[in-house]
């Protein structure tokens, strides 16, 4: 069974089938009950292996991945088997969406920290992660303390003498995250979102309950989601208002 110099395989980089070019391949025969290194295809009771190492790099993003399987030869059939790869590919691993100039050095550290530990599959250390994110936000935008409801012993909101709600404030991360509303940095309904996410990481970290890997999956995409409201759609519209201004302030050209 001869090589290709191309085969399309997952590429961990790319998280997705892409072609990689075979660029180098060292094949080793190996006969399990002969010493013969002689081979009749006619005789259907022949039969040795290949054992074929390849050194491969992804057409896409240049990555170098090494590639090991055996080819079973028995009679004129032959059949692949064994095949390993290395680094061991997962295209379901999750990768950064952030880089470190997008956000915060602090908070892309720990959001970096957080990715590492899902593909882990620490799922513990992923949820107190999640929760210090959210804890980061907070402390990096100026936010103590914010407004949360009261109440009672048995879990009801307390209301004033005209039946309205009663609200404290609190430093606590469940006020903070409220703060975050209340300065016109968060919507509501994504304030509710990381509430979520603290239930999670007290869980974890107080109960140390482990929650699924789904949880965890729709937890990062929230706290992503957060990080590019907070940071990321700022800076875009803080670049893009800029880029506006040169242009009104640059004259145009007389036309021909």
């Amino acid at each position: 069974m001869s090589d290709t110099k191309t085969k399309k395989i997952n590429c961990i980089k790319c998280k997705g089938s892409t072609n990689h070019k075979v660029v180098q391949t060292h094949v080793q025969q190996v006969y399990p009950w002969s010493t013969s290194d002689s081979y009749d295809y006619n005789d259907s009771s022949s039969y040795y292996e290949e054992c074929h190492y390849q050194i491969m790099v992804c057409q896409g993003c240049d990555t170098v991945s090494y590639r090991e399987y055996t080819v079973v030869y028995s009679g004129s059939d032959s059949q692949m088997k064994d095949e390993k790869f290395y680094p061991v590919i997962d295209i379901n691993e999750r990768q950064l969406k952030f880089t470190k100039t997008d956000i915060p050095k602090k908070i892309f550290n720990l959001y970096k920290e957080v990715i590492d530990t899902y593909n882990r599959k620490l799922k513990v250390l992923c949820s107190a992660g999640i929760r210090a994110i959210i804890e980061g936000i907070c402390n990096d935008r100026g936010v103590n303390f914010g407004s949360v409801i009261e109440y009672d012993k048995k879990g009801v909101p307390k209301l004033d003498l005209d039946g309205v709600i009663k609200r404290k404030k609190s430093s606590n991360l469940d006020g903070k995250i409220e703060g975050l509303v209340e300065l016109g940095l968060l919507l509501k309904p994504n304030a509710n979102s990381l509430h979520e996410l603290r239930f999670l990481g007290n869980e974890a970290v107080h109960q140390l309950e482990k929650p699924s890997e789904e949880e965890l999956k729709l937890a990062i995409e929230i706290i992503e989601n957060t990080l590019e409201s907070i940071y990321v759609i700022k800076h875009k519209g803080e670049k893009l208002e800029g880029l506006k201004d040169k242009r009104k302030n640059t004259p145009l050209d007389d036309e021909d």
